[in-house]
């Protein structure tokens, strides 16, 4: 979905918004299949190239509902930092000579994926999401979906 500041600044029109909520009657997600709907109807509008004011605003509320559901229905896992690398790292066939370049040094490496020392979010800031961001070290620490490459490189600090 291309989303233009444009869009985002463009006043939306309520006889159009009218009609876009009219036919996908957007509500809270209750069952599968009205997630499966929505979803549906979300990827829909993201594959569009050019996305009216109206259309991005539907999409936001949908984001919204589907997420609410996601959060009640299949909340993620509460795990920590370390288990969110190893589950990354064997996800992608990482071992532990492919990270400790990123963390500094081998011994910055075994003791992060042993618990033992953790990563640091100012760090993964600072220096980009590129190696966690598939897993997300959001503020729930769980494995769930996130943005970016994903591509082995800077991205970790430790403390």
């Amino acid at each position: 979905m291309n989303v233009t500041a444009e869009t985002k600044t463009a006043r939306i029109k309520d006889s159009a918004y009218g009609k876009l909520l009219a036919k996908s009657l957007p509500q809270p997600i209750q069952t599968e299949a009205e997630h499966k709907r929505m979803t549906n109807m979300l990827l829909e509008l993201d594959e569009l190239d050019q996305v009216s004011p109206e259309k991005a605003a539907l999409a936001e509320v949908l984001t919204l509902l589907i997420e609410d559901y996601e959060e009640k229905y299949h909340p993620l896992p509460q795990v920590s930092p370390s288990e969110s690398l190893r589950a990354l790292m064997e996800d992608r066939g990482l071992k532990h000579k492919d990270i400790w370049p990123v963390l500094g040094n081998k011994g910055a490496a075994t003791e992060v994926l042993s618990g033992r020392r953790s990563i640091c979010l100012f760090s993964r800031r600072k220096w980009g999401l590129r190696v966690l961001s598939p897993i997300g070290f959001g503020n729930r620490g769980a494995i769930g979906a996130g943005v970016g490459g994903g591509v082995v490189g800077a991205g970790l600090g430790i403390v």
